[in-house]
């Protein structure tokens, strides 16, 4: 039996000049070639990185064809595993290098190979492990996938979602049936818990999470991004994923504005493969104006996401700040009541700051920060707001 391996610099297309030349040097033709596929009596393997360039002459001479596609996550977990057995790594560190699916079992174990020979010791083997993971990943130009960071800056709690759905009846109906399935279009202002929801129904649910972005998807070649969006439907049935689509006003954008073909065909190849999924599809989308009509037909639930209550902004207050004495109390609630356009996601982005300088904030400190993101907004001001005293 012949392995014959790389056949990408065999078999070519010959249409162009650096393929023609390699022809004349090699003396190989396109009729010995077919001609060699047909009669070889030897049982060959021929491995190639792609066939986009291959003749269709050559492929359709093959008895047999195996495309080997990225692996599972689980499985994904288990060759970084084998890699890194005699390395201390945290559980949650493994399954964060387990979401990246572009990471080839070569680079893990190249990895391996330095941290073993740097002789680090064993508190900093963790750290430098993914430093050489992440210089990698930039040289060889792979996009990595953090979907398994936490999405909310924590304190994530359904009972700050102000929603025209019931989430948790939602939930429990996923939980019930074997296979949820299904379209959902999740809509409103940035902040308000959208992406955050996705990854805590694929948590509920015990399954893995493929997140996609416009950058993940769209490329300025025509068919590609059409490829890359059958490319993500094709994992998420593999890995019975569910799918997170950002941004899908980027995707789904009305077809009777289109100034060009692929901009229709784009939509087209989205809607089709919406239609055939068998698994859980999540849309999130903060310009739902924008989505095509057809689009909005095919999601069987449309969730609207809305500021926060002012109750609800008390309680995500609170559970920041801590107790704090009931005069004091009084008047940063008549306070914060005047921001009418809170979101979930201005108190994480307070709380980012907080982490970032090491400040400690007083109670009155934290509302003018959470106003400063309030005003923030385009044509989202909000009432006037009164001095605060310190």
């Amino acid at each position: 039996m012949v392995l014959f391996d790389e056949v990408d610099d065999i078999f070519t297309d010959g249409d162009d000049f650096f393929s023609s030349m390699r022809t004349l040097k090699s003396g190989l033709n396109k009729a010995w070639i077919n001609q060699l596929l047909e009669n070889n009596p030897i049982p060959t393997i021929w491995i190639s990185n792609e066939i986009e360039q291959i003749d269709h002459s050559y492929l359709r001479r093959f008895d047999y064809s195996v495309e080997m596609t990225v692996p599972p996550a689980s499985v994904r977990k288990g060759i970084l595993g084998k890699y890194l057995k005699n390395i201390q790594i945290s559980p949650d560190a493994l399954n964060g290098l387990a979401q990246h699916e572009h990471l080839s079992p070569a680079q893990i174990q190249k990895a391996a190979k330095v941290l073993t020979l740097s002789n680090v010791v064993a508190q900093e083997q963790e750290k430098t492990l993914c430093h050489l993971i992440k210089r990698s990943m930039l040289l060889l130009d792979q996009k990595p996938n953090t979907q398994h960071l936490d999405a909310t800056g924590n304190r994530y709690s359904l009972d700050y979602l102000n929603t025209n759905y019931d989430i948790g009846k939602l939930l429990e109906r996923f939980k019930s049936v074997r296979s949820a399935k299904g379209n959902i279009c999740l809509y409103g202002a940035p902040g308000t818990g959208k992406t955050a929801l996705a990854h805590h129904i694929a948590q509920a649910l015990d399954r893995p999470l493929l997140v996609r972005r416009a950058s993940d998807i769209l490329d300025p070649y025509n068919g590609v991004t059409e490829q890359n969006i059958a490319s993500m439907f094709a994992q998420a049935g593999q890995d019975n994923a569910v799918v997170l689509l950002d941004e899908a006003d980027s995707f789904l954008s009305e077809r009777t504005g289109a100034r060009a073909s692929w901009e229709v065909t784009q939509v087209n190849e989205m809607l089709t493969r919406m239609e055939t999924f068998q698994g859980l599809f999540i849309c999130s989308t903060n310009l739902m104006t924008r989505l095509d009509a057809a689009s909005l037909r095919r999601f069987t639930l449309k969730i609207r996401f809305d500021y926060l209550k002012p109750e609800q902004s008390w309680s995500l207050f609170l559970a920041h700040i801590g107790k704090i004495a009931k005069a004091r109390a009084v008047h940063c609630e008549t306070f914060l009541k005047q921001l009418n356009n809170l979101t979930p996601g201005d108190f994480a982005t307070v709380r980012r700051q907080i982490d970032l300088f090491g400040d400690k904030l007083s109670p009155e400190e934290f509302l003018l920060r959470l106003k400063q993101e309030c005003q923030a907004k385009p044509n989202q001001g909000g009432r006037a707001i009164g001095f605060i005293h310190s």
